[in-house]
């Protein structure tokens, strides 16, 4: 008999074989990737943030600008052009409102100082406006360097603050962020599993006429069927002043992790197990009438920057997307600037469900995410809804570290990825931690998926159906946004898991 290739499309039972396991990326993982890799030369160990930024980068944050020349007079840059200007060394005559000479106009640049009065020179800013009109991505050598602005200063001419800037000025280091650690010798790619860029916007997709829409930010999305309804829109590049607009389902802000150039902006999901794509499915299969805005930030390797995620934040709040997934996250330090975003996905009122983290992590057993903080599930904010998997007892963790007394009945429930009581407000209640598999990408995959980067999206599929309901009881003023999504999921409660989860909540797994 003649070997036959697995049928991608085939549901396997739940059970068979061993899962694929989803987990984020500890420091170690970071350094095992990067370490002789060309593409990622670029990044360098830091003790903030994620552990891991961007050489030579500095996100700044800046309200406006007042300077001051060598007799005293006052320029106050206030407006994103003239920000952007500055910044860049350009149109100095203008800003300034004198007459240079071809040697000055030549030399023009600017320049900021750490708190210990070191000149940092910025070679660049990259003109991306889905950062928004007061934030900007600057370049210069070892601007990586920077902690805190002292001074700003342009020459020629001469002109420089005396004091901090005005307003609120905010400086973070473009950190690397990170949506799913794989091992590419573990997975051969199903060849079938590929899709045409050029077919992806040639009438393929379905139109819901269901309004919701719910953004995914992850590795992007590949639908062998386009049986997956997206929202779309024909506007211009987010991230640049171009005029022609392009038909989108959303965006690639990971490029240039694909190619061909002429379809850059597609957000095709080249991931080996095709995370986003995992993603995507279960919240279609619950709530198959929601449109779908895929945002991919992250490459193949599941490796992204804090900029992209901003800028994949920014288009959410742009295109007034309903509900966000964010099957991604991070050990380590908050990041204002991204709990910043985040605040402004609050006061819009757009909901977030994020995951945990997992189990395999770290050592292969749960994290109190208390202690151990796993951003953005960390954040605290009303906009978010972290999720985890539960299990029935006994944990996979070690026992001494159980609450006691600490009895096994059938009603014990505990945590299979991370969990806390103060930040994670539900889990999936699943036989053993793992799902059904929606979208097999690897000839090794068997019929089930585990981590909650797949209870995240189940949890948000059932809070779709029903977003109209939830967002008018929000908007009667009479419940808070999250109190508004937790009435309309199937919540249940479990004593033994409220050591785990916020109030002991849970919603049951059903494949």
């Amino acid at each position: 008999m003649q070997n036959q290739e697995p049928d991608p499309n085939r549901e396997e039972p739940l059970r068979r074989g061993k899962p694929m396991v989803s987990s984020f990326r500890t420091k170690d993982d970071f350094l095992r990737l990067f370490r002789g890799n060309a593409k990622y030369r670029d990044i360098v160990e830091v003790e903030s943030g994620t552990g891991f930024a961007y050489r030579n980068r500095q996100i700044v944050q800046i309200e406006s600008l007042e300077l001051f020349d060598e007799k005293g007079n006052r320029f106050e840059l206030t407006t994103r052009q003239q920000l952007l200007d500055f910044f860049n060394g350009r149109n100095y005559e203008i800003l300034f409102n004198r007459t240079l000479t071809e040697v000055e106009r030549a030399s023009c640049s600017a320049y900021l100082y750490d708190l210990n009065h070191k000149r940092y020179q910025i070679q660049r800013t990259v003109e991306c406006d889905c950062l928004g009109p007061l934030t900007f991505l600057l370049e210069g050598e070892n601007l990586h360097e920077l902690r805190g602005i002292s001074q700003v200063e342009g020459v020629p001419p001469k002109h420089a603050s005396t004091q901090p800037p005005v307003g609120r000025m905010e400086t973070e280091l473009d950190y690397c962020t990170s949506a799913v650690a794989w091992d590419p010798s573990a997975c051969e790619v199903i060849e079938s599993t590929r899709v045409d860029p050029n077919q992806y916007y040639l009438g393929k997709y379905n139109r819901s006429s269901d309004e919701t829409t719910v953004a995914i930010i992850d590795t992007g999305l590949e639908d062998r069927d386009y049986q997956i309804p997206c929202w779309y829109q024909q506007a211009i590049d987010p991230c640049s002043k171009g005029t022609v607009a392009v038909e989108q389902i959303g965006w690639n802000f990971a490029y240039p992790d694909l190619a061909p150039p002429s379809s850059e902006h597609l957000p095709i999901d080249n991931n080996l197990y095709r995370h986003g794509t995992k993603v995507a499915h279960i919240i279609h299969q619950l709530s198959p009438r929601t449109r779908l805005m895929i945002l991919k930030v992250f490459d193949q390797e599941g490796i992204g920057s804090l900029s992209d995620l901003l800028c994949a934040l920014a288009y959410v709040v742009r295109n007034k997307a309903n509900i966000v997934n964010a099957s991604f996250g991070y050990y380590g330090a908050k990041i204002p600037l991204l709990e910043r975003f985040f605040e402004t996905l609050n006061k819009a009122g757009v909901m977030v469900f994020c995951a945990a983290g997992n189990h395999g992590d770290i050592d292969g057993t749960p994290k109190d995410i208390s202690s151990t903080s796993f951003y953005p599930a960390c954040l605290g904010l009303d906009n978010i809804i972290t999720v985890t998997t539960v299990k029935p007892g006994p944990s996979r963790r070690p026992l001494e570290i159980l609450p006691r007394p600490f009895v096994i009945t059938k009603k014990q429930l505990v945590p299979y990825e991370n969990y806390s009581n103060r930040y994670v407000t539900l889990g999936v209640l699943t036989e053993e931690g793992s799902f059904r598999n929606p979208y097999r990408s690897c000839k090794q995959e068997s019929g089930a998926i585990e981590g909650s980067s797949f209870a995240t999206p189940y949890a948000l599929g059932l809070a779709a159906r029903h977003y109209a309901a939830i967002r008018a009881d929000y908007e009667s003023g009479n419940l808070s946004l999250k109190a508004a999504y937790l009435k309309h999921l199937p919540l249940q409660v479990n004593e033994s898991l409220k050591a785990y989860v916020v109030d002991g909540q849970y919603i049951p797994y059903r494949p």
